[in-house]
């Protein structure tokens, strides 16, 4: 009886694939070449869509194609947005070698980019594209950031006119991404060495990642020895991806952060309304940023035997320093790393530390559901009423929106929760 409930629709299926294919429905098809088109471009669609599971299915017989970096820009095409990824998947100090191809191309006299028509170059924040965005006049304009974070390395080149920024969350990009609001053509991505099982994973640079490889037409992949193998949702399979690079560039962390006497005296005096405000129930689940004041509470968090969670965008040494003290019993969640050569050693094979996307971390909703959490951010300057600025100094702009307000905003409504801002001035 189940046999047979299964093959009837099956043998209407079969009869109607053999109709449309026959010579009268084709002839009569081939007067509507249109509609035909439309559909086949949907059916293509559906195929290029990453993020659905038909696409996925789809997939698992693609294996990526080996290519040399000037192969790989070679198939960037003028007036293409290619997606970078943030921190260390883009590489500090030293261009990728897609990146540094790129810059050479540009840099041609008769290169195929041009002012008005450039290769367009989104992601969040990375020093290591600084060179790239340079105000060189031979490639100004040819290359065109849009930054969605507005970090050092394109800052002067949007204040100056020649960039653009998004003001946009940091928990919402993804669905950006999805949704086709901010379009992606290339992925170009960091990825450590693959399994037995094919699976690869984005190192220190999850964040918005998987959303821009869903989104974009093609996925380039630099594979790289140096990228430490991470636990979450770091872990993604070769499939997912369409050209390979082969790079042993060593990765280049970030100088240690420097924990003076004004990052002392305000990290003495976060701990200080942190014993004053003691959970009535539970622990307190933190969220820190970079820098010496959230190393230094860290520290003081660690001395004091102060058994805390982190769930947090972003995690640098002073977390891992937490996570070594012993303090922190559950996995640390986050979204990406920013940090040392020796942070960055640490993350390799880290069963402690679980990166995921910033649509599940960053989501002011399901950070409020966590009781006591507590959102530690800096910021440029705070009026007398209460509202803080972390966006500008002297009517420039030097920051993008990112994820403090998500944080905010949750720890707000978090039961027990308490949202902190700290400046060195006023």
């Amino acid at each position: 009886m189940f046999m047979n409930r299964v093959a009837a629709p099956l043998w209407v299926v079969l009869v109607g694939a053999t109709l449309m294919f026959s010579p009268a429905v084709q002839a009569e098809n081939s007067t509507n070449k249109a509609a035909q088109s439309g559909f086949f471009s949907k059916l293509k669609k559906r195929y290029s869509n990453r993020s659905t599971l038909f696409g996925k299915l789809v997939r698992l017989r693609h294996s990526p194609v080996l290519v040399t970096a000037k192969e790989a820009v070679a198939s960037i095409q003028p007036g293409e947005t290619v997606f970078t990824q943030i921190g260390h998947g883009a590489a500090h100090a030293v261009l990728n070698e897609v990146l540094n191809e790129l810059l050479r191309e540009v840099s041609q006299p008769k290169s195929r980019f041009s002012v008005k028509n450039p290769v367009k170059i989104m992601g969040l924040s990375n020093t290591g594209s600084r060179k790239l965005f340079s105000m060189d006049p031979k490639r100004r304009g040819r290359v065109h950031p849009i930054s969605l974070f507005l970090g050092a390395n394109v800052r002067d080149v949007v204040n100056a006119g020649f960039g653009d920024w998004v003001p946009i969350h940091l928990g919402e990009i993804p669905a950006a991404f999805r949704n086709g609001d901010l379009k992606v053509d290339k992925a170009l991505i960091k990825v450590s060495p693959p399994d037995r099982a094919g699976y690869v994973t984005l190192g220190a640079s999850v964040a918005v990642t998987p959303a821009a490889m869903d989104a974009a037409t093609e996925v380039i992949a630099v594979v790289n020895e140096h990228v430490p193998r991470t636990n979450g949702a770091a872990r993604i399979h070769i499939s997912q991806i369409d050209k390979l690079v082969f790079s042993d560039e060593p990765l280049h962390g970030l100088p240690p952060s420097k924990i003076g006497p004004a990052e002392q005296r305000i990290a003495d005096h976060v701990l200080k309304i942190l014993r004053r405000n003691q959970p009535k129930k539970g622990r307190r689940t933190f969220q820190f940023g970079i820098g010496g004041v959230p190393d230094a509470i860290a520290k003081g968090l660690v001395k004091a035997k102060t058994r805390i969670n982190i769930v947090s965008e972003m995690i640098a040494d002073g977390t891992l320093a937490a996570v070594e003290g012993g303090i922190v019993p559950d996995p640390v969640k986050y979204t990406f790393f920013m940090g040392t050569d020796a942070g960055l050693r640490k993350l390799h094979n880290n069963n402690k530390l679980r990166a995921y996307p910033t649509e599940a971390i960053n989501d002011p909703a399901k950070i409020a559901k966590i009781p006591n959490f507590t959102a530690i951010n800096g910021a440029v300057e705070a009026d007398l009423y209460g509202a803080v600025n972390a966006q500008m100094i002297d009517n420039q702009w030097y920051s993008g929106v990112g994820g403090q307000q998500d944080f905010a905003r949750g720890a707000h409504r978090s039961e027990g929760g308490l949202a902190i801002n700290v400046l060195d001035r006023t």
